[in-house]
């Protein structure tokens, strides 16, 4: 009734003073009415606030099904839901999808940080303690897998083919083929040192590529000369060639093979940086696009510099192992992808860096002839603060020497300040309390 009287109400015009008179008066009858003896209902004060919000709800909807009371503006602009309950089932999916931000960031930087390691001390396996010999298709069999995926990716509608549908015949060969070739080529070489070179000293050996790359970078033009990207490309040679000078199973052979994997990988970082002026591939599509021209690259070299039948018994031999080998590839994809979107490229390079050093200590640990001695473990070290130096220089361009001592110094002042500054906070905190102390027996003995 009461429900019929107050939409017959809202139906007419009436003042704010008339409206609150006329809906105190109807609760007021209820409340003489009501079997408990006038005691307040919920339904008037929930009928009263529906009222001065101009809603128009159903009655079933005035009480909750959990039994709180519930009121609901029209417009969305009042909910009360059980006193203060709404707000608090209003921030607990804002805290939660924060926690699961988190723990999905987490989970993709173990992702990161485990799927390149594992894959590269599997391959060292394959090619030394199973005796096969065969680099090209060892690589063959990642970036086959990878491909695969990302084909399927795209065919299901999870990864976009806006950029693949615009891929003309003359592209393909002019943009991307070199591309793949330059893929196909770092990836073999890449595999091949393993046979000539300890994984630690291969390890130590990757920080010589930005040198290679930023000497590309200028030849093409495509990067400027600067005092603070040239100084950090003195510290990475300094480096490395004192760690070089200070392993004990380094090989000219070997040595030349890292060198060429580098060289091919600097030549497709080049190729990629003009593509990508116009083009913005994501990763899965960078795979689909240029994994068929490196599919066709690490088949002819296979086919010419290695024992396809004898790399197939092997392969039959130990099935399991090279399976994981080919999923090793697509995880290392998969994780640097996962990992760029959490993050970004800028710590992607930073992990990497920390991952490289991890690989290093934990090679030595593992295998024999990954020994480090001090002169070349000195030797990594500062090509790590060449590559440090190298990324500072690439994110900010317009930073000098000059400009990046002082603020070294500065940091270094701060820093010293507040070393300084502890132990003398900590040996005047007891005297502190003790005339707190002393003050206050004194005052209560007053």
């Amino acid at each position: 009734a009461r429900l019929l009287v107050s939409r017959s109400v809202m139906s007419k015009p009436h003042t704010r003073g008339s409206f609150w008179a006329h809906n105190k008066a109807t609760s007021a009858h209820a409340k003489a009415a009501s079997p408990h003896g006038g005691m307040a209902d919920d339904k008037d004060d929930a009928s009263s606030l529906r009222l001065l919000n101009g809603g128009d709800v159903e009655a079933q909807r005035l009480l909750s099904p959990g039994g709180g009371l519930k009121a609901t503006e029209s417009n969305g602009a009042l909910t009360a839901l059980g006193g203060a309950s709404s707000e608090k089932h209003h921030h607990q999916p804002q805290s939660t999808t924060a926690k699961a931000g988190v723990l999905y960031t987490v989970g993709v930087f173990a992702f990161y940080i485990v799927a390149g390691p594992s894959t590269i001390f599997l391959n060292s396996y394959l090619l030394n303690e199973v005796h096969f010999p065969y680099a090209a298709t060892l690589s063959l069999l990642g970036v086959a897998m990878s491909c695969v995926v990302a084909w399927l990716l795209i065919a299901v509608g999870v990864v976009p083919s806006k950029q693949i549908e615009q891929v003309t015949p003359k592209f393909y060969l002019l943009r991307v083929v070199p591309i793949g070739l330059s893929l196909a080529f770092t990836l073999a070489f890449g595999n091949a040192v393993y046979l000539y070179l300890s994984v630690a000293f291969i390890q130590i050996l990757k920080a010589f590529s930005p040198v290679i790359l930023v000497c590309l970078l200028f030849a093409t033009r495509l990067e400027k000369p600067r005092s603070l990207l040239s100084a950090s490309i003195a510290v990475i040679v300094s480096g490395v060639v004192t760690a070089t000078r200070g392993e004990l199973n380094a090989t000219p052979r070997g040595i030349l093979v890292m060198l060429a994997s580098e060289s091919f990988e600097a030549v497709k970082v080049v190729n990629m940086q003009i593509l990508l002026t116009t083009n913005k591939y994501d990763a899965w599509e960078s795979l689909a696009v240029f994994g068929p021209a490196a599919i066709a690259g690490l088949v002819a070299v296979a086919y010419v510099t290695e024992d396809l039948a004898a790399a197939r018994d092997v392969v039959l031999a130990h099935p399991g192992l090279f399976f994981a080998a080919s999923l090793g590839g697509l995880a290392v994809n998969l994780a640097t992808s996962l990992y760029i979107k959490a993050t970004s490229a800028l710590t992607l390079r930073v992990t990497s860096l920390g991952r490289n050093v991890g690989i290093v200590l934990v090679s030595a640990a593992i295998f024999p002839d990954s020994t480090i001695t001090s002169l070349e473990f000195l030797g990594y070290l500062l090509s790590l603060v060449g590559c440090l130096i190298y990324q500072h220089a690439r994110t900010h361009v317009d930073e000098t020497i000059a400009s990046l001592w002082g603020k070294l110094k500065l940091r270094w002042a701060r820093t010293s300040q507040l070393l300084l500054r502890t132990p003398a906070r900590e040996h005047h905190a007891p005297e502190v309390v003790v005339s707190t102390a002393s003050s206050s027996s004194s005052s209560s003995s007053s």
